[in-house]
């Protein structure tokens, strides 16, 4: 299981915070969130490594990738940008607010007439103090073969959308039974232990560093028991063995709120644009303690991992050895694995922060991302799948502004993260641009994605890509215009126009209204 930290009360206005998974915890559940196949577009494909058998249970050991674009806030897990060990099972839970199990989360109930409801609005209402938590926590899990989520609704869990798994929960662990009678175990003291905090920011209302305690965050998967009474079971260690609990911290995102004050043309003279404040920047720094998997036992032989050091998150790690051995300890299957750090030496793209340096500038690493390059089979002869990529090093450092509304990379040197907007008009006479260029812009947004696969075999296979376009579905026009003259003064002969369109299916349609005059250029009326 992973851990993290409750905060502090925050100031009424504050924004409810979000507590992502550590970077490997959230890579081995990201193809529960994101669903992939032909109908997304997305590009998916899995080098196979071993599969372990045992009676009529098989279990392949593989690497995947998978990836609709790289986000420019993105961090990799242990075998590189966008890539997952398939084989690896995990629960994590996304915090929003509070953790479910403190006091400070609140239930709401849907029984209008009961005294909890009453209870509820007269604690959200004026005796509220902003330190609620009223939305329950998100809880994913991927395991071989399913992947979901759920959430824990007064003690009893609901799975969003439903399926035929029996999951249970005790005080720290959970449990899985998969139709066909398979028990899976995750939790018994392996854990992530995640702290979040502040990372400092131009603003006051940042949340400050190391406040709260731990709460559990994320269960690993521990054992597997098959119907015949076989057990699979996984080991792990402290991320810093030599060193116990030690904790590794990495910037998970940045966010933004700005405020200001309209004019009044209404006032006599108007009032002038009058900022409250500058924008309020601050960056979430989490803090957590870690464990990797280093082996899996079953019957008939063993798994082991091997890691090394990494330079884009200090203090995690990288899959670097993968070896199969049997009951004799003969090894099976060897597997390598080889990597490259993109890095972006300029700072062009860098967020500045007044009164400190730039955040790319403190934390160096956010300039780097890990990305797998090739997988060798040294069983015997050296067999390789390698892989390429598009531009790597032409990202931006993590946490830039430059990205698109989806967090894709867009190419703008944005001095912000919210959209540029224009207050005009009776608002702010002149007019006042403030914001950012969130707009796509593709030849940026493809930077990163997998463009080549070399097989052993030596035949490749490439790939390119094309932007997302929605379609617009333009009805008949209808129009009219009569404008009539009396004397020296115009008046206007106004009727009325419609018409149908039905759509086949449900969808947001874009109505556009147009009108032009031209003059006459007759004689007056006399």
């Amino acid at each position: 299981m992973c851990a993290q930290t409750s905060l502090p009360a925050l100031s009424n206005n504050a924004i409810p915070s979000i507590i992502p998974p550590a970077p490997e915890a959230f890579a081995l559940t990201r193809y529960g969130n994101n669903p992939i196949g032909l109908s997304t577009g997305a590009v998916q494909y899995s080098v196979p490594l071993y599969t372990i058998s045992t009676g009529t249970f098989s279990m392949p050991l593989s690497v995947s990738y998978s990836s609709n674009g790289l986000k420019v806030d993105e961090v990799s897990g242990r075998v590189g940008m966008q890539w997952k060990m398939d084989f690896a099972g995990i629960i994590t839970r996304t915090v929003i607010g509070d953790p479910d199990e403190l006091p400070s989360y609140m239930s709401p109930t849907s029984d209008v007439f009961s005294n909890e409801f009453y209870d509820f609005l007269r604690f959200v209402g004026p005796g509220g103090n902003g330190a609620k938590s009223f939305q329950p926590d998100i809880f994913t899990y991927a395991f071989p073969g399913y992947s979901g989520k759920f959430i824990i609704h007064e003690g009893t869990i609901v799975q969003i959308p439903y399926n035929n798994l029996k999951i249970e929960k005790t005080t720290l662990d959970f449990t899985i039974t998969t139709p066909d009678g398979i028990l899976y175990s995750f939790g018994n003291g392996y854990y992530d232990g995640t702290l979040s905090s502040s990372a400092g920011g131009n603003s006051g209302v940042c949340i400050p560093e190391n406040g709260g305690s731990v709460q559990s965050n994320s269960w690993y998967l521990t054992s597997i028991r098959l119907t015949n009474g076989d057990l699979i079971n996984y080991i792990y260690e402290s991320i810093h063995p030599s060193n116990g609990l030690q904790t590794v911290k990495y910037l998970t995102g940045v966010n933004q709120t700005y405020t200001f004050l309209p004019s009044n043309r209404f006032q006599n003279p108007p009032l002038s644009y009058v900022p409250i404040q500058p924008v309020q920047t601050c960056f979430q720094l989490s803090e957590y303690t870690s464990v990797v998997l280093k082996e899996i036992q079953f019957p008939g032989g063993k798994v082991s991992l091997s890691y090394s050091g990494r330079e884009d998150i200090m203090g995690e790690k990288k899959l670097d050895v993968l070896q199969v051995t049997n009951q004799a300890n003969q090894v099976v299957k060897l597997f390598g694995f080889n990597y490259e750090y993109s890095f972006y030496g300029n700072t062009d793209y860098d967020i500045g922060v007044p009164l400190q340096p730039t955040i790319q500038a403190a934390y160096p690493e956010l300039r780097k991302r890990l990305f797998l390059t090739r997988v060798e089979d040294r069983t015997q002869d050296v067999l390789a799948y390698t892989f390429e990529y598009e531009s790597i090093h032409s990202l931006p450092p993590r946490l830039s502004f430059a990205q698109d509304y989806w967090g894709f990379f867009n190419g703008i040197k944005n001095q912000s993260l919210f959209p540029a907007y224009t207050y005009a008009g009776q608002f702010n006479e002149g007019g006042y641009d403030v914001g950012a260029d969130r707009m796509g812009v593709f030849e940026h947004s493809c930077k990163g994605m997998l463009k080549r696969i070399t097989y052993p075999t030596g035949g490749s296979t490439s790939y390119e890509y094309q932007p997302a376009f929605k379609a617009d579905y333009q009805v008949n026009k209808l129009s009219y215009n009569h404008i009539t003259f009396y004397g020296n003064t115009a008046s206007t002969y106004t009727r009325y126009v419609s018409g149908n369109y039905t759509f086949s299916q449900n969808r947001y349609a874009k109505i556009r209204f147009s009108c032009s005059a031209t003059p006459w250029q007759g004689k007056p009326y006399t």
